[in-house]
């Protein structure tokens, strides 16, 4: 019986940490995403387009900014994906422990 009370309490605490990965409101995630990548190199090339009123460099500078958002995305999706599939695993190991 002490056995199912720690897979139990073992399959609880992987989930309550897989909560706790996700931390701050959508807004705040988005924003410590894109405001890095305003302020270094390619904001200078934004402000300079708009400065110069160039729709070419601006998009240009933008179409970078989105691909290097998106293969970041694509990154962090597949890593949680692989996380994900090792926390199930972990919890099967754990009940399957529990099944005489």
């Amino acid at each position: 019986m002490n056995k199912d009370i720690a897979v139990s309490n073992n399959i609880l605490a992987l989930a309550r940490r897989r909560k706790k990965k996700g931390k701050g409101n959508k807004r705040s995630l988005m924003l410590k995403m894109v405001m890095p990548m305003l302020s270094r190199e390619n904001g200078d090339k934004l402000a300079d387009a708009i400065k110069d009123r160039n729709p070419s460099a601006f998009k240009k500078v933008w179409d970078e900014i989105k691909n290097q958002i998106a293969g970041d995305l694509e990154r962090t999706k597949a890593t949680a994906n692989q996380q994900n599939h090792r926390l199930t695993a972990e919890m099967v190991a754990l009940v399957s422990e529990s099944v005489p």
